[in-house]
């Protein structure tokens, strides 16, 4: 038997079909992510680094049929660096 995939998102919206995971991932939500790395590695080129992985992910995703909605980097406003 299969086990059952369950997405929890940031809203509390629990989903068991991963197509409607990535259908709610907004420009909104990319903005909160690298936000957050920001604050961690404290690196605006490390951000940018770990943004590009997962735009590489997410237009896989797409390629494969996932309706995942386009989010373009200028819409990103990325952490300076910290010293």
């Amino acid at each position: 038997m299969q086990g059952l995939d369950v997405w929890i998102q940031s809203d509390g919206i629990c989903t068991t079909s991963r197509r409607d995971f990535f259908a709610r991932v907004e420009p909104v939500e990319l903005q909160t992510f690298i936000t957050e790395v920001g604050k961690r590695v404290n690196r605006r080129k490390t951000t940018e680094n770990i943004y590009i992985t997962l735009s590489s992910i997410l237009n896989n995703g797409r390629k494969w049929g996932y309706l995942i909605p386009e989010s373009k980097r200028s819409d990103l406003e990325f952490p300076a660096d910290r010293k």
